[in-house]
């Protein structure tokens, strides 16, 4: 019997320790739960120093770096939904009329700041080309909105709270600046006759003047505008390098044309003279020795900057 009770007992051991261990990883997941609901950056530094610590956990946070980076430029991320939640926040009090005023006016602003900074940060450094369009294009669909925040009520609670707010100009900045040149000025380049992204981007800026509201807009447009004004500067230098290089050919051609009238007139007198001298005694023929100019050729250059290309606008949501 003491061996059946051994075998008993050690088996309750093992249960309760399972048991306890259990508890302690639903602890641990709760504990990792609220750190990152509270997104204070505790969650983040142990993190790193267990990074520090093992090799394992280093090696598995770079794998699934690399594997998040890959997944971003290979899709592009579309935001359109964002900007139809954000006309459906600012109106759901016509839908829902019983709602409390001061909730909807102290939630819809934290909502709209909150979708902002999430687009901001999805359409980071490592994304697609694609997604960098498509989140400044939604962004400025975003400004739009707020600016047109006149009545009384929430649409005035958002404007209130972005009167003096540059969370949307700080993030088309970073996406903007995170872009190339050319990248740039493609959204500065006009396709099948539509509004660029720089004329929209400007008549955001305007609407924010006229709204007098401050949310950083300029610093944006001012990126649009200084690659566009590089590039007009690189097409006038490759133009009037053309320019000079054809006339330098005409040039050479008229020099040339000259030289070999010149040339020719030597020939005939040389031929006249030729065989007698002036005494009219035969002399020997001699040998005709000229240093003729060698004709240069000018190739033109045909060198012309490469056009950029972008994507179709998406089009005015409202």
């Amino acid at each position: 019997m003491e061996p059946s009770r051994k075998r008993g007992r050690d088996a309750n051991d093992r249960s309760s320790y399972y048991a306890r261990r259990r508890q302690d990883m639903l602890d641990v997941r709760k504990c990792v739960k609220e750190l990152q609901t509270a997104d204070d950056g505790t969650i983040y530094k142990i993190i790193e120093r267990w990074a520090d610590a093992d090799d394992t956990v280093a090696m598995d946070l770079h794998k699934a770096y690399g594997t998040l980076q890959a997944r971003q430029q290979e899709h592009g991320i579309n935001f359109d939904h964002h900007i139809k939640a954000v006309l459906y926040k600012l109106h759901k009090d016509d839908l829902w009329p019983q709602r409390p005023k001061h909730e909807a006016a102290a939630e819809v602003p934290a909502f709209i700041e909150k979708t902002i900074e999430t687009i901001g940060r999805k359409a980071t450094r490592h994304s697609s080309y694609e997604t960098k369009l498509a989140g400044l294009r939604t962004l400025l669909q975003i400004g739009k909105i707020i600016c047109g925040c006149v009545n009384e009520g929430v649409e005035q609670a958002v404007r209130q709270h972005f009167q003096k707010e540059a969370t949307l100009g700080d993030a088309m900045y970073n996406i903007a600046e995170s872009m190339g040149q050319s990248q740039l000025g493609g959204l500065c380049s006009e396709v099948n006759g539509e509004p660029t992204f720089l004329e929209n981007m400007e008549g955001l800026v305007a609407l924010e003047e006229e709204t007098q509201m401050e949310m950083g807009l300029a610093e944006v447009l001012n990126l649009f505008t200084d690659t566009e004004d590089a590039t007009e500067g690189e097409d006038e230098s490759e133009d009037g390098d053309g320019e000079d290089a054809g006339e330098g050919d005409n040039e050479d051609r008229d020099e040339d044309e000259n030289g070999d009238g010149q040339d020719e007139d030597e020939e005939e007198d040389d031929s006249d003279s030729e065989g007698f001298d002036s005494d009219g005694v035969v002399k020997a023929p001699r040998r005709e020795v000229r240093n003729r100019r060698s004709r240069r050729t000018v190739v033109p250059s045909n060198s012309s900057k490469g056009k950029y290309t972008s994507l179709p606008w998406l089009g005015n949501m409202f």
